[in-house]
Formats: C-alpha cells, structure tokens, sequence
C-alpha cells in the first residue's frame, strides 16, 4: 500500500496497520527510535508512549504518516537475517561551510 496520504477510509486516517513494504518498516522504525531517543520527560508527558511517538513522527515526517497501530507493528517488527536495512536517503544538496574569520592582530 506504501504511505497513504488521499484515501482518509484507510490507515493512518483510521484504525488499523497500514500495509508497508518490508523496507517501509524497518525506515519506519528507525526513525521511530531515533524519536525515543531524543525523547526528554517533562511534567505533561513523563514517559515515552505510543502517542508520543506518533505525534512527533507526524510532526516530522508529514507526507509519510502513521497511525498508533502502525507505530506498535513497526517497533516490534524484527528483522530477518537476510533482509538488507533501508538508509533514508541524503539531502542533495551542498552544505555551505563558514568561512574562518581572522582576528587583527595588535602589533606592539
């Protein structure tokens, strides 16, 4: 099914697991656990949750969202031996680096 963002009758617009492609899912959790790992309790969320997680990778990813039932799939998803990880792909384009400023020098 790949990410859904125009049928509102089906997952993530509804309840229910969305029907990813293997590598969909292990994209899918890797970012989720890159979400838990910058997770920082405050009083309105003390700990990390299934909501949590679903917000703030909506937040993130918009044009790939997921719903609860898809966020628990994919973090109890277990890899087999065979299957290759997917790597998100870079942005292409150029990352400017500053330039090193020169301080004067006094001359005594």
């Amino acid at each position: 099914m790949s990410f859904n963002k125009d049928d509102y009758t089906q997952p993530p617009f509804t309840n229910g697991v969305m029907d990813l492609a293997v590598g969909e899912i292990s994209l899918v959790k890797g970012r989720l656990e890159v979400v838990a790992s910058e997770f920082v309790p405050d009083e309105y969320t003390p700990v990390i949750d299934t909501f949590y997680l679903t917000a703030t990778y909506n937040r993130t990813f918009p044009n790939e969202a997921i719903n609860g039932d898809t966020c628990e799939m994919c973090r109890s998803y277990k890899q087999e031996p065979d299957e290759e990880p997917v790597e998100e792909e870079q942005p292409t384009e150029p990352i400017e680096e500053e330039e090193p400023v020169e301080e004067p020098v006094e001359e005594v």
